[in-house]
C-alpha cells in the first residue's frame, strides 16, 4: 500500500499551506512595514541633510558671490564636497547662470523650481543667497520671496541617492535571507509534523475505502500516537462489525432474493392468467358488442318489415274480421322493438360506454317531442296527455337532449302502458340555484293501477316488473326504469317513484342543469283586449293551454262543460276546443260547426290522433294532441281584438334548405320526397365533395350527409363541414355500432339517423337542428298515425310515392353492375355495388335482398368463390322474382 496516494497529497498540502500561510503573511506584512519605514526615515535624513548643507554654504558664501570669487567658492565647495553624500555644490548669478560647480557631469537645472526636487539620481537643493547679513534658517520661503531685491545668486547643492539605495539594497537583501531562512525551517517542520500526523490518519481512510469498495478484511495499523492510535483501534473493530453484519446482510438478502423471484414468478404467472383472461373477456365484449349489433339488425329488419307492412294493410280496405289481428300484430311487434332498443342501451350502461354531450336544447320542445311519439298509443287507449310547463323561467338549458329523452320516454312510456283510463299528466318546472344552474323537476303523473309498498321495492331491478306472474297483460324487458335510473344518476340527478294501488303513480325527476343564459325566449305579442276561448274537459289540458296564452300574451276563458261552450262561443272570436275521442263519438265537432260561420274567427281544434274528421271550414285549424305552443295559434295569422281588427294579417314561413349527401340514386328520391311532403327544399349531391360545393353555393340550414359513398365518403366530408363553420348535419348510416356512431359524432356530427330511414324522426331532427318548425304543405290534409307510429317507423315506398317501377328499374341496374364486377372479378366494385343495395333494401323494407347481400358480402371477404356465386344467384332470384324468394 503507498504510504501517501493522490487523496492524502491533497491532505498534506492543505494541512501545510493551513500552518504555512500565517507565517509567510506576517513575514511578508513585517517586511513591507519595515521596508516602508526605512525608507522614509532615509528620504527624511537625505532632505534635511541637503536642506541643512545649502542653507549653510549660502550663509557663508554672501560675500563671495557680492565679489564673484571663484577661488573662495571652490574652496567652499571642497570642504562639503567631503561629505560622502555630496557629489556637486553649483554658484549661480541672480540670473541663474553658473558661477561654479565642482563637477563636471551633466545636470537639470530648473529655473523657479521649487527649493528641493529629485531628477535622474540626485537630489536638487535651491537655496537662495540674500544680500543681508544674515537670514535665519526658519525664515520661510515666503517671506524671503517678498524681498526678491536682496537676492544676489543662488546655492544649489546636488545629493547622490546611490548610496542610500545600496544601503537599502543591503539591509532588503539581509531581511530576504532571514524570511527564507525561517520559511524553510517551517516547511521542513511542517512537513515532518504532516508526515506524522498524516501516516495513520490515511491508513485509517485506506481502510475507509476498502470498506466501500466491499473489502472488510482490510485492517488499520495501529501506532503509538494517543487519539490516532484509538482511532485505528475504533475502525478495526468497526471493520470487524461490518464484515459481520455484512455476511448476515448477503444471506438474508439472498434468501430474499430466492423468495421474491419465487413471488415474480408466481405474479407472472397469475399476469399471464389475467391478461389471458382479460383478452377472453375483450374478445367476449366484442363478441357480444358483435352479436348485439347483428341481432338487432337482425331482429329491426324484419319487425321495421311487419310494421311497414301492418301499416300498409291497415291503409287498404280491411275487413272488421282483420282489424284486430293488424291491431295485434302492430302491439306485439312494437313491444319486441322497445324490448331490443332497452337491451342494447343496458349493454351500453353495463359497460360505461355511454358518455354526455353537453349542448343547447330546450326542455320543452324535447318533453313534447316525446309526447308526439306516445301519443297514438295514449290516444288508442282513450288517455289524454298535456304538458304543464311554468312561465316563469327559460327552458334553454346545457345537456344531453338523447338521454334525458330517454328518460322520459320510458317514463312516460310506463305510465302509458299500467293506465287504462284518465290521463297522464306531466308537470315541468325549473328551481334556480344559482345564476348559471337550476334544478330542473319533473312530476310524471297517472291514473292506472298503481302499485304496493312492496312493488315499489323490486322496481328498480334489473330484468324484474311489479307483476312478476307468467299472465302478466303489460309485457316489457323490466329495463325501462333501470334505465331511467341509471341515466339520471350519470346526470348527477334522483329519482323517486310514490304510488297507491287503484289511484295511480307519481313520478318524480330532479336534474340539475345549465341555464343556457344566451337563449330568449321569444314570443309573438298579441294586440291588446283579444281574449280567447278555452274548451276541455281535462283540467290539466286546460291549464296547459292557458299556460301557453298566457306566454303569448292571451287573456283567456276557460270552460269545461260543453253547453257553457256553446253558450258562450258566439261571444268569442277566438276558440281553442280541446275534443277527446268520446267528443267525436259523441258528433262535438257536428254540434259546433253550424256555429262557427264567421269567416274572422279563429278557431282550434286539438284532438287525438288517428281518428277521422269531417270536411271542415278553412276557418278551423287542426292540430293533435299534446299541443305545441307553437302550433295553439294559426302561424299565418294575428289574432287582433275584433273591434280593431279589419283584416287578418299573413305571415311568411321561412323555408328550410338542405342539402342531402346520398351515392344512391334510389335512396335520393325518397329522401327529396319525404323533405319535400314537409316543405323542405333539398339540394341533392352524390358524394361528398359535390355536397361541400352545394353548401358554398347554397347556404343551406342544415346537411344531411351518407357516411358510405365514393369520391368523399362522410367521415371526411363532415370534418371539413365543420372545421369551416357550426352548420348543422345529420349523419345516415346502416351500422349500428356505438364505437363507430362514436367516431361520427367525434367527426363534427350532431346526430345519427339510422337506416331504414325513419321519416318522421328525419324531420323532428331537422326541426330542432334549425329550430324552426316543421309544417306540412298547406294543401296537404292532416295526417293521422295509427298505434303503430308510437315506435320508429321506416320510410315506405307507398307512403312517400315513389314509384316501384322505378324500385325496380334501381335494383336491376345494380343487380347488372354486381353480375358485371363478379365477372371481372372486381371485389372492390362488388362490395361497393352491394353497399348500395343493401341500403335501398334498408331503407325501402326488403329484408330477404338485405340479409341475401349483406351473406354475399361476408363470402366475398373470406374469398370464397363459390359461395359468392350461389349467393349471387340467390339475390338474382329475389330481385327478379320476389314472389319466388
Amino acid at each position: 500500500m503507498k504510504l501517501f496516494d493522490d487523496s492524502s497529497i491533497g491532505l498534506r498540502l492543505q494541512i501545510l499551506f493551513i500552518s504555512l500561510l500565517p507565517g509567510v503573511l506576517m513575514s511578508v506584512a513585517l517586511t513591507v512595514g519595515f521596508i516602508w519605514s526605512h525608507t522614509s526615515d532615509r528620504q527624511y535624513v537625505l532632505l534635511k541633510q541637503g536642506q541643512t548643507i545649502a542653507k549653510t554654504i549660502a550663509a557663508n558664501t554672501r560675500e563671495t558671490l557680492l565679489s564673484n570669487n571663484l577661488g573662495q567658492m571652490l574652496e567652499v565647495s571642497a570642504s562639503h564636497l567631503e561629505i560622502q553624500e555630496v557629489d556637486d555644490v553649483i554658484f549661480l548669478d541672480i540670473s541663474y547662470k553658473i558661477l561654479s560647480r565642482s563637477a563636471t557631469f551633466d545636470i537639470d537645472l530648473i529655473p523657479n523650481a521649487p527649493s528641493v526636487y529629485h531628477s535622474g539620481r540626485h537630489w536638487y537643493f535651491v537655496q537662495a543667497v540674500s544680500a543681508h547679513t544674515f537670514t535665519p534658517l526658519f525664515f520661510s520661503d515666503s517671506y524671503k520671496k517678498k524681498q526678491p531685491a536682496e537676492i544676489i545668486g543662488w546655492v544649489i547643492v546636488l545629493l547622490s541617492d546611490e548610496l542610500s539605495s545600496q544601503q537599502d539594497f543591503n539591509i532588503l537583501a539581509s531581511i530576504f535571507a532571514l524570511i527564507v531562512g525561517s520559511l524553510l525551517f517551517s516547511f521542513w517542520f511542517s512537513c515532518y509534523f504532516t508526515r506524522e500526523f498524516l501516516t495513520p490518519l490515511v491508513d485509517v481512510i485506506a481502510v475507509v475505502e476498502a470498506f466501500q469498495t466491499g473489502n472488510y478484511n482490510a485492517r488499520a495499523r495501529e501506532f503509538n500516537a494517543g487519539k490516532l492510535d484509538k482511532l485505528a483501534k475504533g475502525i478495526n473493530k468497526m471493520a470487524i462489525r461490518v464484515k459481520d453484519s455484512a455476511t448476515d446482510m448477503e444471506i438474508r438478502v439472498d434468501s430474499a432474493t430466492r423468495r421474491l423471484q419465487s413471488a415474480l414468478y408466481n405474479l407472472e404467472q397469475q399476469n399471464s392468467a389475467l391478461k389471458s383472461s382479460k383478452e377472453k373477456e375483450v374478445e367476449a365484449n366484442q363478441a357480444k358488442d358483435q352479436f348485439l349489433a347483428r341481432m338487432s339488425h337482425e331482429l329491426r329488419t324484419p319487425l321495421t318489415s311487419v310494421l311497414g307492412f301492418s301499416k300498409i294493410l291497415q291503409a287498404g280496405n280491411i275487413t272488421v274480421e282483420q282489424t284486430e289481428p293488424i291491431r295485434i300484430i302492430n302491439h306485439t311487434s312494437q313491444l319486441l322493438l322497445s324490448i331490443v332498443d332497452d337491451i342494447l342501451d343496458y349493454s351500453k350502461l353495463q359497460k360505461n360506454a355511454i358518455k354526455l354531450e353537453r349542448i343547447d336544447f330546450n326542455v320543452e320542445t324535447a318533453i313534447l317531442d316525446i309526447l308526439e311519439m306516445q301519443a297514438p298509443m295514449a290516444h288508442s287507449k282513450g288517455l289524454e296527455l298535456s304538458l304543464v310547463s311554468s312561465n316563469r323561467h327559460s327552458y334553454e338549458i346545457k345537456g344531453d337532449p338523447t338521454r334525458f329523452k330517454q328518460i322520459i320516454s320510458n317514463l312516460i312510456s310506463n305510465a302509458i302502458k299500467f293506465t287504462d283510463t284518465g290521463s297522464v299528466d306531466i308537470n315541468a318546472q325549473l328551481q334556480s340555484i344559482n345564476t348559471h344552474q337550476s334544478l330542473i323537476i319533473i312530476s310524471v303523473c297517472d291514473t292506472g293501477i298503481g302499485m304496493s309498498n312492496a312493488q315499489l321495492n323490486s322496481l328498480f331491478k334489473t330484468f324484474m316488473q311489479a307483476d312478476t306472474s307468467i299472465t302478466r297483460r303489460f309485457g316489457g324487458s323490466g329495463l325501462g326504469l333501470v334505465i331511467a335510473k341509471t341515466l339520471t344518476h350519470l346526470m348527477g340527478g334522483k329519482i323517486e317513484i310514490s304510488s297507491k294501488q287503484g289511484r295511480g303513480t307519481t313520478v318524480t325527476l330532479q336534474i340539475p342543469i345549465l341555464i343556457n343564459t344566451e337563449s330568449k325566449r321569444t314570443e309573438t305579442l298579441a294586440a291588446p283586449h283579444s281574449t280567447v276561448l278555452i274548451y276541455d274537459e281535462n283540467r290539466h289540458c286546460r291549464r296547459s293551454i292557458g299556460l301557453m296564452l298566457e306566454r303569448k300574451k292571451h287573456p283567456y276563458k276557460s270552460v269545461s262543460d260543453q253547453q257553457d261552450l256553446i253558450a258562450l262561443l258566439p261571444n268569442y272570436p277566438h276558440l281553442v276546443i280541446g275534443i277527446k275521442s268520446t267528443d267525436i263519438k259523441n258528433q262535438l265537432i257536428h254540434k259546433l260547426l253550424p256555429l262557427i260561420t264567421d269567416k274572422h274567427k279563429t278557431v282550434t281544434f286539438a284532438l287525438p290522433s288517428h281518428h277521422p274528421l269531417p270536411v271542415l271550414p278553412n276557418i278551423i285549424n287542426v292540430i293533435n294532441k299534446p299541443i305545441r305552443p307553437e302550433f295553439i295559434i294559426p302561424k299565418d295569422t294575428i289574432i287582433q281584438d275584433p273591434q280593431s281588427a279589419s283584416h287578418q294579417t299573413t305571415l311568411t314561413n321561412p323555408e328550410i334548405r338542405v342539402v342531402v349527401a346520398e351515392d344512391n340514386y334510389f335512396n335520393q328520391i325518397l329522401i327529396a320526397n319525404i323533405l319535400e311532403m314537409n316543405n323542405i327544399k333539398s339540394y341533392i349531391a352524390s358524394n361528398g365533395r359535390e355536397a361541400l360545393e352545394l353548401i358554398a353555393q347554397q347556404q343551406p340550414d342544415l346537411a344531411i350527409i351518407d357516411i358510405h359513398m365514393p369520391v368523399m365518403d362522410g367521415f371526411e366530408a363532415t370534418k371539413i363541414i365543420r372545421k369551416n363553420g357550426d352548420l348543422p348535419i345529420i349523419s345516415l348510416t346502416a351500422n349500428i355500432i356505438v364505437q363507430d356512431h362514436q367516431k361520427i359524432i367525434a367527426a363534427g356530427s350532431n346526430c345519427i339517423v339510422l337506416k331504414p330511414i325513419n321519416a318522421d324522426e328525419l324531420i323532428r331532427h331537422i326541426r330542432d337542428l334549425t329550430k324552426a318548425s316543421v309544417t306540412k304543405q298547406q294543401n296537404q290534409p292532416l295526417l293521422f298515425t295509427s298505434e303503430s307510429d308510437t315506435f320508429s317507423q321506416a320510410a315506405t315506398v307507398v307512403q312517400y310515392e315513389v314509384d316501384k317501377s322505378v324500385l325496380n328499374d334501381e335494383l336491376a341496374r345494380l343487380l347488372a353492375r354486381l353480375e358485371s364486377a363478379f365477372v371481372g372479378n372486381d371485389i372492390s366494385k362488388m362490395h361497393s355495388v352491394a353497399h348500395q343495395l343493401i341500403g335501398i333494401a334498408g331503407l325501402y323494407e326488403l329484408p330477404a335482398v338485405e340479409l341475401t347481400t349483406i351473406e354475399l358480402q361476408t363470402k366475398l371477404k373470406a374469398a370464397d368463390i363459390r359461395d359468392s356465386w350461389v349467393c349471387l344467384a340467390r339475390l338474382k332470384r329475389i330481385i327478379n322474382h320476389p314472389e319466388d324468394a
